[in-house]
Formats: structure tokens, sequence, C-alpha cells
């Protein structure tokens, strides 16, 4: 994202898929670290990418999301691909540049006991956003749809209602999914240094407002931000730690 050439570097936002993909041949590791008090006890939670560049404008990940401690009881691990689309033509001049369109997909599986009784074992992940760079601010503006199922956004416990029209003392984990917006901003400062903030809409587990700042140095990218939950009774607050290394 900061680099000073033609397309400015690696993107790597926060909470929603960046702008850019693997270069064909490489390899990617992304490692997300999510720091909570719950209860007044330490919670964590992580997702972790690994992608590899399988041509120009496309790569292919395999991610293991939802492990953390306590246990999620929502492990999932995955396979899908991203995809770019150049939507410029002719020279890359003007206001907005690097205009491209992103098309991702995730498969998900469920890891592990079923916790959830109403947990489906196979699920996914369908995105799509287009971004442009502004000029000469360098603002990467990043805006589109998603929709998933409850290996990504989670669950929600809801009362169970008897035939009496009653509460019963019962509740459910009802699973989530979710068609949300996504949407984000990076702002390089230095060529080592920017700003981010990207925003998920909904009332789900990844629904929130990340800020923070990106480091760059060599080929590993390092994350600090703060995620506010939009849901701010069955989520929580968190300190986000992200970290990408280039192979």
């Amino acid at each position: 994202m900061l680099a000073e050439n033609k397309s400015l570097g690696q993107s790597l936002i926060a909470g929603i898929p960046s702008a850019d993909v693997a270069k064909r041949g490489h390899i990617e590791f992304t490692h997300e670290s999510q720091w909570a008090s719950q209860n007044s006890k330490l919670k964590w939670n992580s997702f972790n990418f690994f992608t590899y560049g399988i041509a120009n404008r496309t790569e292919l990940a395999v991610s293991l999301v939802n492990v953390g401690s306590p246990g999620t009881g929502n492990v999932a691990a995955g396979i899908g691909y991203k995809t770019i689309v150049p939507l410029r033509k002719g020279e890359d001049v003007g206001t907005f540049r690097e205009r491209k369109l992103s098309v991702g997909q995730m498969v998900y599986a469920a890891v592990g006991p079923e916790k959830n009784t109403n947990r489906d074992r196979v699920g996914g992940w369908i995105y799509s956003h287009v971004s442009t760079r502004l000029w000469p601010s360098r603002t990467r503006l990043t805006g589109g749809l998603s929709y998933g199922s409850s290996h990504v956004f989670g669950f929600r416990t809801t009362n169970l209602i008897g035939l009496n029209g009653l509460v019963e003392p019962m509740q459910q984990r009802v699973p989530l999914s979710p068609f949300t917006f996504i949407g984000g901003i990076e702002q390089p400062i230095t060529k080592h240094v920017g700003l981010l903030a990207d925003w998920i809409s909904g009332r789900h587990d990844i629904a929130a407002l990340i800020t923070g700042v990106q480091f760059t140095i060599a080929h590993q990218v390092l994350i600090l931000a703060y995620k506010r939950a939009n849901d701010r009774v069955n989520d929580t607050d968190a300190l986000v730690t992200e970290v990408m290394i280039h192979f």
C-alpha cells in the first residue's frame, strides 16, 4: 500500500478483504488476533490466511478462522479465491486512479465438536467491492457487498417461545447469514506508515468499525488497531493486531 511505485504496493486492510492479491508465484501469510475483556477475563479470537498468486490478478486462499480462547465453538477451515478486474481505460491518470473490481469467495467447513447443535457443516462467504485511489493524496477508498454463513458471521442466542406464547427457560443458538455492506479507507502517511479504517454493517460477530495504523517494513506488514463492535450487547470491543508476511 505504501511503496512509491506504480501500484503503491500491497494493501492490507484490517476487517474486510483488501483490494490487492498476492503476486503470481508468491505466498502470503496473514494472521489477525482480536483481544478483548469479557466478564473480567481475557478473550482472544484469531483469523489465519495463506494466499498464493496463481495468476497476475488472481490468488487462491486457505484459511482457519475463529480459533480462540475460550473456545468459540465456531472454528472453520476454508478454501477459496479472490480475483481483481481493472476498471480503468488507457493511461491511469486523473483524480481517480487504480480503479478496480474485486470478487472473492470462500467455502468453509466446520471444525471440531458440535457445540452449536444447529450448526451447518458447510457454509461460505462471497463478496465483491470496487476501489479507487484519489490523487494526489493517494487515499484508497473501497466499498462493496458480501453475504455469508454462520461460519464467518457467527450465532446469536434467542429465547424459545412455547405453544402458550410464554418464553421457555431454554435458549437456542441461531446461525446468522447476513447480507452486509463492506467499506474501507486507507491513507498513506510515509513510505512505511499509513492510517486505515474499515466497517462491516449489521449485528453479527464481525460487524464493527476498525481503525488503526499500518507499518510496512521490507516484506512484512503490521497493523495495530481498535475494533468497535456494532452490536454492543452480544459483542465486545477489542484490540486488533494483524501481521502479513510475504514469501
